[in-house]
């Protein structure tokens, strides 16, 4: 993976060609680790503090419904530029059919900022992504909380579980996770002070 930053403020992202399957391909990754921990700190109310959406915002770095638009825009680019079938299903064939839909609105600064844009490289090199949110921070973020909340690092059955859900064991999540948070570094605007 490879970063710029562009003249308007954006990050240019450039996802190599994987001759892997497309569920252990960069993407998937960054979509797959979202999901988790949108998944794992999903829980509403008290029960379950520090790991719940009133925990989400500090642990990822945009809160829950955030990250809801932000999956449902990776979702989007999975069926239109990769081809992968995630509409809604038809309830009679249960086939999913159709686009997925659009993301819905948060009500907060989120929704003024630019979408994720996405593109494929010519002859087999790979995608790029355009980001204009701070998505490579909460990126690396959300690979934390799927290695923290499934004890990836701290037990065998937990590196089993992280491997069957995500496909990397937690060394790879590790080194994916810096690499992402060194891109964030390397492209953030510095502050002139």
């Amino acid at each position: 993976m490879r970063a710029e930053r562009l003249p308007d403020g954006r990050v240019r992202l450039v996802l190599p060609h994987s001759a892997k399957p497309w569920i252990t391909s960069e993407f998937s990754r960054l979509a797959g680790c979202l999901a988790e921990a949108r998944n794992l700190l999903g829980h509403k109310g008290d029960e379950y503090p520090g790991h719940n959406r009133a925990a989400f915002e500090e642990r990822v770095g945009i809160t829950f419904e955030e990250a809801g638009v932000l999956s449902a825009e990776l979702t989007i680019i999975e069926h239109d530029l990769l081809g992968v079938q995630r509409g809604p299903r038809n309830p009679r064939t249960g086939q999913r059919e159709g686009r997925p839909p659009e993301p819905r609105r948060t009500g907060t600064e989120w929704d003024r900022l630019p979408k994720i844009e996405a593109e494929m490289l010519p002859e087999g090199g790979g995608m790029t992504l355009t980001l204009g949110r701070g998505e490579l921070a909460v990126f690396a973020n959300s690979v934390d909380v799927a290695l923290e909340e499934l004890g990836a690092k701290t037990s065998r059955s937990g590196a089993a579980e992280f491997w069957i859900r995500r496909t990397m064991a937690p060394e790879e999540a590790e080194a994916f996770r810096d690499d992402l948070r060194r891109l964030d570094r390397e492209t953030r605007v510095k502050s002139s002070s």
